[in-house]
């Protein structure tokens, strides 16, 4: 029997360095430092978001008072420096890395004018900016922070593309798509908005331009990365669009991004309103002066409050605490105990408690549990009570999990996901799909899964480094690589990076892998106090 078939993997010795070829490694060398990038700005944007969260809670409680006109216009003068401060976080994650999609209704214009400021610094001197809004409101439904992106890597292009100085013209329009329109086949018939990057740089030859949209191809000199433009045509995939490019050599280049239009929604009237029933909160922050600023937005809107510096603190206030608690309003990222665990611990004695997680990092909703809420940080008064009152409001969720195991399948192939289906229909587990390792995140974070099995080649994150995201991030799911290659190498990065805890080969038998992913998952379930496995445990010989 193949080895890595074995419920205890073999121990190899680490193989010799292979020999890279320059361009790999300067690719991967690069990779690397975009990652240690991502992780410092992240924990800026953390501990900035914090203290905007405080000038915004404490500006919004003095906008409560009567004021004269001078000192009303000098508070909205503080206020809007603090809204332009979480632009800049936004704007410095979406440089770092892609966070998870929240989609709503936007005004493209509002969108690009406010993204205007961040565009004028990216270009050097010697190129003119010239930003021109539509006519009308050109409503799409996107993720903004996604687009803000997109438009940026477009402008970034053209400023590459115009070294000698010159014009980047970002222009808006609406355009409609038929018979004969160039985004034809891409595109279904309708009304779009457009965003269009022209400059009067270098431009393109037709053998160029056929290749600008595949991973790092790049005609930029020294470290360019090559995968700007695949990021652009992959966000308006996305949200439903596509992106259209004319260039000529020497006369400069345009490219148009096209989004279907949408129906704004309606603005929701501001204003708090005080609960009669005075619910208790109980406040999980490692930040003392944010948890002054929650509580005092709590109490002036008659919750009453608890609050606890962190997991371990908030688990031991809630258990010795002789009332009810409705909501746990806790922080997902803090020392020591992390807000996932605290809940786990709370929810021991209090299992009516509702949960709200808040975060000053962009990728925690990858962190929450199914069916509960999440709030952004900086948020102000009003957004915070909004987001307490419609947790409260909600059906609380259910506590004891399905009940079956559940088996998360990872693979890009459709053909292999749809037979890996229907073989564990024969067991009972619940069986769910992912086409791609962020899709797979994504789930994880809106319900529980007791086993991943991943493929191992997969376009984007490759799944040894998707089991070794979900380890750090659901280190209770048991991970399976699935792979066609099971060579040493991959074994032992399987093991020391993403901590397997079994290697299947996709030339098993279809049985053999039928019963290993079953007993995988009912073992689990079991472990956190399922029925135990009714899957015979595969033989190890």
């Amino acid at each position: 029997m193949n080895p890595f078939v074995s419920g205890t993997l073999p121990r190899a010795e680490p193989a010799a360095p292979y020999p890279l070829e320059p361009e790999l490694e300067r690719r991967l060398r690069g990779l690397t430092q975009l990652d240690v990038v991502a992780r410092v700005a992240a924990g800026i944007a953390h501990d900035l978001n914090n203290v905007l969260t405080v000038i915004e809670t404490y500006t919004g409680f003095v906008a409560e008072h009567p004021l004269e006109p001078s000192q009303r216009r000098d508070l909205e003068v503080a206020r809007e420096a603090a809204r332009r401060g979480a632009a800049l976080t936004a704007h410095l994650l979406a440089l770092s890395r892609p966070t998870t999609s929240e989609t709503r209704s936007v005004d493209l214009n509002d969108l690009v004018l406010g993204l205007e400021g961040v565009l004028r610094r990216v270009l050097r001197s010697g190129l003119h900016l010239v930003v021109e809004a539509a006519g009308a409101p050109l409503p799409v439904r996107v993720d903004p922070t996604q687009i803000d992106q997109a438009i940026l890597h477009l402008v970034l292009n053209a400023r590459d593309a115009t070294p000698d100085g010159g014009t980047v013209s970002l222009s808006l329009r609406n355009s409609v798509v038929g018979p004969g329109h160039p985004l034809s086949r891409k595109l279904g018939p309708g009304t779009y908005a457009v965003v269009v990057v022209r400059d009067t740089g270098v431009g393109m030859d037709a053998k160029t331009q056929a290749r600008i949209f595949e991973p790092y191809f790049t005609t930029k000199p020294g470290d360019a990365a090559g995968l700007g433009l695949v990021l652009v045509e992959e966000t308006a995939r996305k949200f439903r669009g596509a992106v259209h490019v004319e260039s000529t050599p020497n006369q400069g280049s345009e490219f148009s991004l096209y989004l279907p239009l949408a129906t704004l929604a309606e603005p929701e009237h501001a204003g708090a309103k005080v609960s009669p029933t005075a619910p208790v909160v109980l406040v999980v922050d490692d930040d003392a002066t944010v948890r002054a600023a929650i509580g005092r937005i709590l109490t002036t809107r008659g919750y009453g409050v608890l609050e606890a510096a962190d997991g371990a603190e908030a688990a031991q206030l809630a258990s010795s605490y002789p009332g009810p608690i409705a909501l746990v309003l806790c922080d997902l990222v803090m020392p020591g105990m992390g807000g996932r665990d605290a809940v786990e611990r709370i929810r021991a004695s209090k299992p009516e408690a509702r949960v709200l997680f808040t975060s000053g990092y962009p990728f925690d909703r990858t962190h929450t549990v199914a069916a509960e809420a999440f709030v952004q940080k900086p948020f102000s008064p009003d957004e915070l009570t909004k987001a307490v009152e419609h947790c409260l409001t909600q059906p609380h969720p259910t506590q004891t999990g399905p009940e079956t195991a559940v088996v998360l399948l990872v693979d890009d192939e459709p053909a292999l996901r749809s037979s890996l289906v229907r073989l564990l229909s024969e067991c009972d587990v619940t069986t769910l799909t992912a086409k791609s390792s962020l899709h797979a995140l994504q789930i994880l974070g809106e319900r529980h899964v007791d086993v991943v099995v991943s493929d191992q080649f997969m376009p984007g994150m490759d799944g040894v480094r998707l089991l070794e995201t979900i380890r750090e991030r659901f280190p209770r799911c048991t991970r399976i690589l699935f792979t066609a290659h099971p060579s040493s190498d991959i074994v032992l990065e399987a093991v020391n990076r993403g901590g397997v805890h079994k290697v299947l080969v996709k030339s098993m038998h279809p049985i053999a892998i039928r019963d290993e992913i079953a007993y995988a998952a009912e073992a689990a379930h079991h472990a956190r106090g399922g029925p135990p496995p009714t899957i015979r445990r595969p033989s190890r010989s």
